[in-house]
């Protein structure tokens, strides 16, 4: 099990997992009501870490755009699927549990 931070930013018009130098950015289209927005964080995360959607919840954050999240995966399988110039910078904001 492995948890990742993320900063999500709800309402936007594009579906993105992006990293920058400040962390892992998720840009997400739903709005924040009634957990819709985190829904689709974890959506975009399982696709992009090709996990099945009940693999990721959500631990942390649910009313605040600095979110945890968990992932029933190990670390390697999720450094499998970033491109490998990124992997050092985004394995900073994962953390074995």
């Amino acid at each position: 099990m492995v948890r990742i931070s993320v900063t999500v930013h709800p309402g936007s018009s594009r579906r993105q997992l992006t990293l920058r130098p400040d962390g892992v950015h998720l840009y997400t289209s739903a709005k924040p009501i009634e957990g819709k927005a985190n829904r689709e964080a974890r959506d975009i995360l399982a696709d992009y870490f090709s996990v099945p959607k009940s693999s990721v919840s959500l631990f942390r954050g649910d009313n605040s755009k600095k979110k945890v999240f968990e992932i029933d995966t190990d670390r390697s399988r999720l450094e499998s699927s970033i491109d490998p110039a990124l992997v050092d910078t985004f394995t900073s904001y994962i953390r074995e549990v």
